[in-house]
């Protein structure tokens, strides 16, 4: 005994030492997660996310246990062929086998493994590194938080006992456009400063450091992560043991979940369905094709699904339903259609185009799928869900005659019979669910009422709100009941309690006090609702007390507390396994406690606004705006119509309140100003005038003799008077406009009506003349705002008190350029091609949005797109056409560029359709399709639509300049399906892959040459994919689809390397590999026809041109993908610009938890096609001159493609990727605005002889000089010269005859682009007239139209500007002046300038004197007229 006794003290000293130690943690985070853990003289590298994932998520980790050891016991299923009865003895049977069954499963399970063949598993994903690479660091900062901040006892305990030596935290956002890092940042702080706060306020940290901030150049975010910390060990204990008995607590309860509950209503309902047999597939006048619809579900608890007419779910899930097509083995089905008509649900589905369905069909209320033509021994099974439509129907909770309608033509092989085929499948689908009421929230209820208005003569009368919403939304209504507890006030009870709210029934009993409140829904025969009742109830209740209760109180407000109570009554599934949930009743109860005290009256305001309320179509805000468009035209020197005015409005807002009633004032605290960016204020007294106004909302101000007055303010002369009757006279449309000039205006009201509105708009115009003579651009183009100022007030014995004055501002901005850009669909398969549309819509609806000259758009698609077939881009008006378009690959994403050319600018709708390919190895994934767009007549954006041009889709090597930019959301789904693709690769030096649809471009070679054909398959379905084969053509002449049999277009053959294919490590064992010199074939090994042979019995690879890979037995498990390749050889007789195709199908079964599906798919065609390629340089100058020309556009076409180009500042365009032996035009699209567009179209074509020599023949179409090419660096490089004609510019200085210069001098010119209206031009602040871009050899006329001060020239001059034989430029005109004039032309200039200098004289002033005498001569002193 004592020996024990010294034992167990041995022990417990050692138990006691053990748990009084500390474990030291180390947590590394350097491009991968690495974790250490050290006890005294111990050290052990652990897994993190095993620790983590078992204390963290106990309940999961045992689900998933409890699930594995389920499947683990599931046996094969017995073949079924009668349909389930449906009595309830039948019920209880089912359930007392499948409890059985559930006591065995174990020992079956050893059995089976005894048996089952092993396979070679995946390795188990990292659930942390899956975290992180699926959600970055603010998913690790979300799971760090939520454990952080779990109300876990022992989690919070083991975060607490944590003693942190040191703590450091580096993220540096990034791999992004700016403002989706700037975003990702904002979303990281979010999370990670509240989990900084918990670390230092609810742990013991000795040293914390951080760095953590955006990095707008970096092409990811970077992450480093290092802790240094201690814990107790028997804390560790404590919580692993909390931990540990979860797990097992969770394990039973999962482990027995399988069990089937019998007294489940939805079980109970499911059981009285039929079981959908083989013979239900069979149609009644046609044996050769088979349909049947269904839903799946595993009723006996055996492990595997059966198939039935019906099923029965919660209104808020989805159910599964199956189409099962089989044109068995003679002829073909034409013209299929599935109709689905649905009486109580919706179908959706996200299924694709493919062999047997028509056209995509994604969506949410699918009604009918189209089938494509089916050949005989083609079966597809193919699924979307149900979702409840219940509509405004009882009766829908349970339907028994919803259809699904097959129909189609069956016509037999030799065509000679034909059968109709109209089979309906009825289907039962019943829904069920819950109500679940709650009481309105106090912001919704008013609980603040005037006492004045309660307190009456006859009693204290009450009224207040109090309300239920029923939040579950699963259910129709069928009644609302309130209870509302009705308390004494100073201990009297109430006279009466009654409701005014309409539609409802109530009744108050005064011995319980409580009054009660319902509504209820009213239906007819066939369970429509008449009158329903909704989810949302307020009632407007009216309680009266003695006048004593009120009086009894001390202080001048009461408050009531009024206990409630809501119920809601919901209409459910009428069947009898639901009688116990039908109604379905639900109870809230809250108290409302409404106040009434002494409310204040209201106050008298006055408001200002000024310019125009603009939406902004992309921030959706207002903002008020005034246009600097009159006035920049003048700066710039396109010139002003002359009836043109520069107005803008500024309204005033008076609202009278209680406190106004004999009148009102309002006037211009002071004159309007300008604001400019160093936040400098300008008068503008003498920019601008009043000229009229007009009103609005006048109806309620005025008494029937009421009037309002206008003022001029500075002379107080009446402007205006209007009587009630005659202010609706002068609207926006019909102003009144003054007669004499007004600075500022003053407006006065007779008597006036309380809690009224005056609303008085002024029109001011704004002297853009004097503007341009006095204010330079420069500083002109500083001012940003316009500011307003009003005073406003009552009028009292003609007394005026101000009440308030006030202040606002308009934007002075430039007008804008705006768009709309859409796309459709926003959905697309990686899996297969789409037709996709996009439009460009210019915006010029908006107040100060600029119509749209020559512009330029490119659109921007994801990486994940592979390949654009651009089809057609039109524009909806004929003032404005397309002068090209392209398609281009740049950085590894895909470009469309569209060229417009306007007459006039305007405003139009460019419809772009073009097919689009995804990549079909990526995952799925929602990304932007991104638009760029240079409008050239007006290059100024909506800051929120704008963006630097990082393309420099202009072509002037800037990429600092704004360009518009709008984004589309473009979802790519890859379909819950084996996804499969193929690629090229080992054809060139780079290492070089091309991935399918898109076509390998391979030099031609007096060799034969190597390529690799790579094959992929991946399962991304949600669980295991089975039975799978593949079989593929290799690319031959004349080689068409495995599975629709269309030609692919093939013109050349390649053949197969010896050795055939190569298999992935993991499968060799499994897998079989079989060839075929057939051209056409199929999967059956046992068809003698496809003549498959093993590679052991292939005696010339050179003949092969199919094959089948037969994967037998191995199980493709989700996320799993598997690469097949074969070599081939490239004949070297293949002929410039031949190409050849590959293509592979993939048969497969869907491993679902209902039995195998069987489905197949076929990748897009891989294309290989022989050129030569060269680049065509193209260089651009000035006519007659050496001087290059920057910015023209050029495009260069022919019936396969177009590329387009920009010269650069050498006046130079390098066109990639033309081929050898095909034909191209080149042609001028866009010239700068100095020059003239050369409509000249050049032709030519590049051919090879023998030795590859290339020779190019210019067809048609005008040359500087002769083409040629040169070779450089191993390219081939065609060189053209063309040449542009310049415009000029003509400069006007204006001047007296002694020389002082004078500003603001008018001209009309009139001729060339101006036409007979003209345009009118004035001289600036520097005396200086321009007009930009006139062409040569046009005549123009100018005439003087305002000289304040001088003479004007009565004689309209008319000039021309030539080139003399010479080709020197000389002006012709009738005018002294214009003959003088001297031209400057320069190397490197773009254009002329001619310089005219004129004079004007100024006319003589004098002083009149008048003596006033009599006929005498004598003065006569005093006032005369």
């Amino acid at each position: 005994m004592k020996v024990f006794l010294i034992i167990v003290a041995v022990l417990a000293v050692i138990i006691i030492a053990v748990l009084s130690l500390s474990a030291t943690i180390t947590l590394v985070y350097d491009k991968g997660w690495h974790t250490k853990v050290q006890i005294l003289f111990i050290e052990k590298d652990i897994v993190l996310s095993k620790i983590l994932s078992f204390i963290l998520f106990p309940e999961k980790k045992a689900e998933q246990v409890a699930k594995e050891s389920d499947e683990k016991k599931k046996s094969k299923k017995d073949s079924k062929s009668k349909k389930k009865e449906s009595t309830p003895e039948k019920v209880a049977e089912v359930a007392v086998e499948a409890e059985e069954r559930s006591l065995e499963t174990e020992e079956q399970a050893k059995e089976n493994e005894t048996t089952a063949t092993p396979q070679e598993k995946p390795a188990k994903a990292n659930p942390i590194k899956n975290l992180w690479d699926t959600q970055g660091i603010v998913g690790m900062l979300d799971l760090f938080t939520n454990l952080a901040e779990t109300t876990n006892n022992a989690v919070l305990t083991l975060f607490r006992g944590l003693h942190i030596y040191s703590l450091y935290v580096m993220i540096l956002v990034g791999g992004g456009d700016a403002d989706l890092i700037a975003r990702a940042y904002g979303t990281l702080c979010k999370y990670y400063y509240p989990l900084k706060g918990i670390i230092l306020n609810g742990m013991k940290v000795d040293n914390y450091d951080d760095y953590i901030q955006p990095d707008f150049i970096a092409d990811r975010t970077e992450f480093e992560f290092q802790l240094i910390a201690s814990i107790n060990v028997k804390l560790i204990l404590k919580v692993g043991i909390k931990a540990g008995i979860i797990f097992i607590r969770n394990l039973i309860k999962n482990k027995n979940s399988k069990r089937i509950d019998i007294n489940n209503n939805e079980y109970r309902r499911a059981m009285t369905y039929n079981e959908v047999t083989e013979s239900d597939s069979n149609i009644d006048n046609c044996e050769y094709v088979k349909f049947s619809s269904f839903f799946i579900r595993d009723l006996d608890n055996d492990g595997y699904a059966e198939r039935y007419d019906g099923t029965c779910n919660n209104i808020g899930k989805k159910a599964s339903l199956y189409f099962d097509i089989n044109v068995t083995d003679e002829g073909r089905l034409e013209n299929g259609k599935i109709l689905i008509n649905g009486r109580n649900f919706y179908f959706s589905s996200t299924l694709v185009k493919d062999d047997v369905l028509k056209k995509d069909y994604i969506g949410n209320d699918i009604e009918e799928l189209e089938l494509n033509t089916i050949s005989h021994g083609t079966q597809r099974l193919f699924f979307g869900t149900v979702n409840a439509n219940i509509g405004n129907n009882i009766n829908n909770y349970s339907t028994a005659n919803n259809q699904i309608i097959f129909t189609g033509t069956w016509i037999s092989d030799d065509g000679t019979k034909t059968v109709n085929i109209n089979k309906t499948v009825g289907l039962k689908i019943d829904w069920y669910g819950n109500t679940k009421a709650q009481a309105y929230p106090n912001n919704v209820i008013k609980t603040n009422h005037d006492i004045m208005t309660a307190v009456k003569a006859d009693g204290l009368i009450l009224n207040f709100d109090v309300g239920y919403e029923e939040i579950a939304k699963e259910l129709l209504i069928q009644k609302q009941i309130t209870e509302i507890t009705i308390p004494t006030l100073n201990g009297y009870d109430a006279i009466s309690a009654t409701v005014t709210s309409q539609n409802c029934t109530y009744d108050y009993d005064k011995e319980s006090k409580i009054l009660t409140v319902s509504r209820e829904a009213v239906i007819d025969d066939g369970g429509n609702i008449l009158q329903s009742v909704s989810r949302y109830n307020s009632y407007s209740i009216q309680v009266k007390y003695p006048l004593e209760a009120y009086e009894k109180s001390e202080e001048s407000s009461i408050s009531i507390t009024f206990p409630t109570k809501g119920k809601y009554y919901g209409y459910n599934n009428s069947s009898e396994e639901f009688s116990n949930e039908n109604p379905c009743i639900s109870s809230n109860e809250k108290d409302y406690t409404h106040t009434w005290s002494e409310a204040k009256g209201d106050e008298a305001v006055f408001e200002i606004e000024i310019g125009k309320n603009v939406l902004n179509t992309d921030s959706k805000s207002y903002r008020n705006i005034i246009s600097k468009k009159a006035l920049l035209d003048i700066y710039n020197n396109i010139g002003k119509n002359e009836k043109d005015k520069d107005e803008y409005i500024v309204a005033w807002k008076g609202y009278t309140g209680n406190e106004i009633q004999d009148g009102m004032y309002m006037k211009e605290k002071q004159s309007d100003k300008f604001l400019n960016s160093s936040e400098i204020y300008t008068d503008m007294t003498n920019y601008i005038k009043t000229t009229g106004v007009y009103f609005s909302n006048l109806d309620g101000l005025l008494p029937e003799d009421g009037w309002i007055k206008v003022y001029d303010n500075e002379t107080d002369e009446l402007l205006l008077s209007v009587t009630k009757s005659e202010c609706n006279d002068y609207t926006s449309s019909s102003p009144f406009k003054f007669e004499k000039t007004v600075k500022s205006i003053r407006v006065e009201t007779s008597k006036i009506n309380p809690n009224s509105y005056l609303y008085l708009y002024q029109i001011k115009e704004i002297d853009d003349d004097k503007i341009t003579s006095e204010i330079s651009l420069e500083e002109f183009e500083k001012i940003n705002y316009i500011y307003s100022y009003v005073e406003g007030g009552k009028i009292e014995k003609s007394i005026k008190t101000e009440i308030n004055s006030t202040e606002n501002y308009a934007y002075y901005e430039k007008q804008v350029s705006a768009l709309k850009f859409n796309v459709s669909p926003t959905v697309i398969s990686n899996q297969e091609t789409k037709d996709m549309t996009m439009t460009i819509t210019t915006e010029t609806s908006y107040y100060n949005e600029a119509k749209w000259g020559n512009s330029i758009f490119v659109i921007e698609f994801p990486e994940q797109i592979l390949d654009i077939n651009l089809k057609s881009v039109t524009v909806d008006k004929d003032d404005t056409e397309i002068s090209s378009y392209e398609t281009y690959e740049e950085n590894e994403k895909e470009f469309i560029k569209i060229y417009t050319n306007s007459v006039k600018d305007s405003d139009y709708k460019i419809t772009v359709n073009a097919d689009i390919t995804a990549d079909p190895r990526e995952s799925a994934t929602t990304k932007l399709i991104k638009l760029y767009a240079i409008n050239k007549s007006c290059h100024s954006y909506k800051t929120t639509s704008s963006a630097l041009d990082i393309l420099d889709i202009n072509g002037d090597g800037k990429t600092d300049e704004n360009v518009l930019y709008k984004t589309n959301s473009l979802q790519i789904i890859a379909p819950t399906s084996l996804l499969t693709s193929q690629n090229l690769s080992d054809f060139d030096e780079n290492g070089t892959k091309v991935v399918s649809p898109q076509i390998a471009i391979l030099d031609k070679s007096n060799q034969s040459q190597n390529a690799q054909i790579n094959q992929t398959i991946t399962n991304n379905y949600s669980k295991t994919i089975s039975e799978v084969k593949l079989i593929g053509k290799i690319p031959f002449k004349g080689n068409k689809y495995q599975i629709n049999e269309k030609d692919m277009g093939s013109t050349y053959s390649v053949t197969m390397k010896a050795g055939g294919i190569i298999l992935p490590n993991n499968i060799k064992e499994k897998a079989k590999v079989y060839y075929s010199s057939n051209e056409i074939v199929s999967t059956d090994l046992n068809d003698t026809k496809n003549e498959w042979k093993s590679s052991e019995e292939i005696t010339d690879w050179t003949n092969v041109k199919t094959y089948l890979i037969d994967l037998n037995d191995y199980i493709l498990s989700p996320k799993e993908s598997l690469v097949f390749s074969y070599g081939i050889e490239i004949p070297s007789d293949t002929k410039y610009n031949d190409i050849t195709y590959s293509t592979h199908a993939v048969e497969f079964s869907f491993d679902t938890e209902d039995g195998k599906l069987k489905a197949k798919v076929e990748s897009n065609k891989l294309g290989i096609m022989i050129a030569k390629k060269y680049t065509m340089k193209i260089i651009k100058s000035k006519a007659g001159t050496d001087t290059r020309v920057e910015g023209a556009t050029y495009k260069v076409t022919n019936e396969q493609m177009t590329k387009t180009g920009i010269t650069d500042t050498n006046g130079i365009i390098n066109i990639e990727g033309l081929f050898i032996d095909k034909e191209y035009t080149v042609k001028e699209i866009q010239t700068p605005s100095s020059y003239i567009l050369n409509n000249d179209e050049i032709k030519f074509k590049v051919t090879a002889d023998d030795q590859e020599n290339l020779k190019v023949n210019i067809i048609s179409g005008n040359l500087k000089n002769n083409a040629n090419i040169t070779d450089i660096e191993g390219k081939c490089v065609l060189n053209i010269e063309v040449e542009d004609i310049a415009k000029y510019d003509i400069k006007i200085l204006k001047s007296s005859q002694t020389g002082e210069k004078l500003k603001g001098i008018k001209f009309k010119l009139t001729g060339g682009i101006y036409g007979e209206i003209g345009k009118i031009f004035t001289t600036d602040t520097q005396s200086e007239l321009s007009i930009i871009n006139l062409i040569p050899n046009i005549k123009y006329k100018l005439q003087e139209i305002k000289a304040d001060g001088y003479y004007i020239n009565q004689n309209e001059i008319s000039f021309t500007v030539s080139r003399d034989s010479n080709n020197q430029l000389i002006i012709n005109s009738d005018d002294e002046e214009f003959q003088k004039a001297t031209i400057i032309e320069k190397n490197n200039m773009n254009k002329a300038i001619v310089n005219v200098n004129t004079k004007s004289e100024n006319i003589p002033t004098y002083s009149l004197k008048i003596k006033k005498q009599d006929k005498n001569r004598n003065s006569i002193s005093g006032n005369a007229i």
